[in-house]
């Protein structure tokens, strides 16, 4: 059986005789990390786990083993599987060919555009023992790999920062947006209106934090100032802010700061309450900018 320096010779001198001649000569091949190439028998089995928070993700894997004649066989590309319930982890088992692992790639065709939005992790599976190769989010711009692949939590590094737009509430009922289940939010920003009818009385907002039970209230933030009949004030919270605004400016905005680091688990919701409100008083669609990781 040969071993893997000698396997690595053999990838080499294959490279050097496919160059055209007349070209440069290739440098020599970087050095794998450690524990490349792995062999693998009969019982091996590859094992790629995938959360996404992007519906109709596609999400695709090509395997490359070396027979110990220095051949090489290619195993995909492979559709991985993918949950329909968004954040929330499918496996895909696929069976290998005996010989020696000398590489994978992983790469996605359609759905997660940024990181944050489609986490991998991979596992070589032989005589009952699972070994992770690698675990990295996915996105147009990286494409995880074996050998020299990373392994980072969900919740290393950047999130996916966008624009969550809830469905607009009811007359006469208050904001409450839920942080998804298996995701992690960081709150960048978060402004919405609220217009009030004909019925005399003075309403009185304020945002709030319950936990995931929506029992307790985690933080309750000061109210805004008071306002009347057939009016539309904004209201906008954004780290930064350096006083509580206790009146509106001329386009009927009031502010507050925002916490630096007002990270949210799953569960937990980000509402207003609102003193006095009306039933055809009507908060528009809430506009919060968040951080978002996944969190299997």
């Amino acid at each position: 059986m040969a071993d893997p320096d000698t396997l690595l010779g053999q990838l080499q001198v294959v490279a050097e005789n496919t160059t055209p001649k007349g070209t440069q000569t290739i440098r020599p091949m970087a050095q794998p990390q450690q524990g490349w190439p792995i062999f693998i028998d009969s019982t091996a089995v590859m094992n790629f786990v995938i959360y996404t928070s992007v519906s109709g993700a596609v999400v695709k894997a090509t395997i490359r083993v070396m027979a110990e004649d220095g051949s090489i066989s290619y195993i995909g590309p492979t559709q991985l599987a993918v949950n329909a319930t968004l954040r929330e982890g499918n496996p895909t088992a696929i069976t290998l060919t005996g010989g020696w692992l000398i590489g994978l790639d992983i790469s996605v065709s359609s759905g997660p555009t940024f990181r944050g939005q489609c986490y991998v992790q991979c596992f070589l599976s032989m005589d009952g023992v699972a070994n992770e190769l690698f675990a990295d989010y996915i996105s147009t711009g990286y494409n995880p790999s074996w050998p020299n692949g990373r392994i980072v939590a969900p919740t290393e590094g950047p999130g996916y920062v966008y624009n969550v737009a809830p469905a607009n509430p009811a007359p006469g009922t208050d904001v409450k947006v839920l942080v998804p289940t298996g995701a992690r939010w960081k709150v960048r920003s978060i402004f919405a209106k609220l217009t009030t009818d004909a019925n005399v009385a003075t309403r009185t907002p304020a945002f709030l934090i319950r936990d995931s039970g929506l029992v307790n209230n985690v933080i309750f933030f000061p109210n805004f100032p008071g306002f009347g009949t057939g009016t539309t004030s904004g209201l906008n919270l954004f780290p930064g802010y350096p006083v509580i605004d206790t009146a509106y400016d001329g386009n009927q905005f009031a502010r507050q700061p925002l916490p630096l680091d007002l990270i949210l688990p799953a569960g937990y919701a980000i509402e207003t309450s609102t003193a006095n409100i009306q039933v055809g008083d009507r908060w528009s669609i809430p506009s919060l900018i968040v951080e978002e990781w996944i969190e299997p």
